[in-house]
């Protein structure tokens, strides 16, 4: 199994992560609280997108589907804060549904159960150039079939008790911080040998 591990891990670092763990998908923690942020004004994509709120799974189904994985490949993808703060944020968050669903589809063809998990609104990240979503309003398929994946806040995960539990540091970000410092994106894969 510690070959499986240290192949999912080198593939995410060549898809383009910068940070890679594989922990126990037990050890990922769901609270309601996060995803309950989304509908609260807080995140400019509740509604407009298929893998977020009210539309992507609930943190409680969230919750079922991690009993069903043995690990998760958490991988994060370091932005500069002047970009996460400004008018690219939501297209520094592609790569991390690139590397997620690209290394969910090789791992499903190696035989193995996975799914893939990003961050941010697939319809900001991915079609934020485009006034509608088809598969929302039922006008057509996605755009970009395979590529959007659920997001991890949308689902409930607790990026600091994840980011604690990976020894990551996880970096607030405030009127004070420097537009050269970094900040993280993160994604997940599920994964383990087929039953």
């Amino acid at each position: 199994m510690n070959d499986l591990k240290n192949y999912v891990r080198k593939r995410a670092v060549a898809l383009g992560a910068d940070g890679v763990s594989v922990i126990p998908a037990s050890d990922i923690v769901v609270d309601q609280r996060f995803a309950d942020m989304c509908s609260s004004g807080y995140c400019s994509g509740y509604g407009i997108s298929p893998t977020c709120p009210p539309y992507s799974m609930k943190p409680s189904e969230f919750r079922e589907l991690l009993e069903q994985f043995r690990y998760a490949l958490v991988f994060k993808v370091t932005v500069p804060v002047g970009v996460l703060t400004g008018e690219e944020r939501h297209s520094a968050a592609k790569p991390v549904h690139l590397i997620s669903s690209s290394l969910e589809k090789e791992l499903r063809a190696e035989g193995l159960s996975a799914a893939g998990f990003a961050t941010g609104s697939c319809r900001l990240v991915l079609c934020e150039n485009y006034s509608n979503c088809p598969v929302l309003d039922g006008s057509g398929c996605c755009r970009f079939p395979g590529v959007p994946r659920p997001s991890l806040s949308g689902l409930g995960v607790d990026f600091t008790k994840l980011f604690e539990l990976l020894g990551w540091a996880l970096e607030v970000i405030a009127g004070d911080t420097s537009e050269s410092e970094t900040g993280s994106l993160a994604g997940m894969v599920l994964f383990q040998k087929k039953r």
